[in-house]
């Protein structure tokens, strides 16, 4: 019986404690100092300067388009945690990537979202590559769902990223002939 009595005041004390607890206002999904051209308008021109710079390879011109406190969630890695840990890792691919010559880096976003001073996005990113010297074309396609920042400027930056690669679609196999060696059942004769 104690038992019982000291569990219902517990309960009864966080149902008071979470009552009592200020909640927070959901942001405005616009606000009249945004209006949503403006936001697209914005988010279109970060998107542009992205492709810019991954064309190049340019690491710096990345990690303007992004904040200080940027995370990428990349597959088999660590989270890259900062402007620092996610250069680093651009310093790596650009190593990676030192012998080729970049073909294509499109963006093709499916949805975009804002939600007061964050927006969300996801779609595909189609990456085409060719080393040096060779004629064949190699390619990856990304899932990609980025969450950006708007800044006190009114510009947008990329806060959060992750990805993955999308594995390649092959064809379905064509349906199986019979081979002609093969003995083949009898027709059942028909009524």
């Amino acid at each position: 019986m104690r038992l019982a009595f000291v569990a219902l005041m517990v309960v009864a004390l966080v149902a008071v404690a979470s009552a009592q607890q200020p909640r927070r206002p959901r942001p405005p999904a616009q606000s009249a100092q945004h209006p949503p051209e403006q936001d697209q308008k914005a988010i279109a021109e970060l998107q542009r300067r992205d492709i810019e710079a991954n064309m190049a390879l340019d690491t710096e011109k990345l990690l303007a388009l992004r904040t200080d406190d940027v995370v990428y969630l990349v597959p088999g890695r660590a989270p890259l945690v900062g402007q620092d840990a996610v250069r680093k890792y651009l310093g790596e691919i650009r190593g990676q990537l030192a012998n080729w010559d970049m073909l294509a880096y499109e963006e093709n976003w499916q949805e975009v979202q804002v939600v007061g001073d964050f927006a969300f996005e996801w779609g595909t990113v189609n990456i085409r590559a060719r080393q040096e010297g060779e004629k064949r074309e190699s390619a990856a396609l990304r899932n990609v769902m980025q969450v950006l920042r708007r800044q006190p400027d009114g510009d947008w930056k990329i806060s959060r990223s992750i990805w993955n690669i999308q594995a390649p679609q092959s064809a379905p196999p064509p349906p199986e002939k019979p081979s002609p060696s093969a003995p083949q059942a009898p027709e059942k004769p028909k009524d």
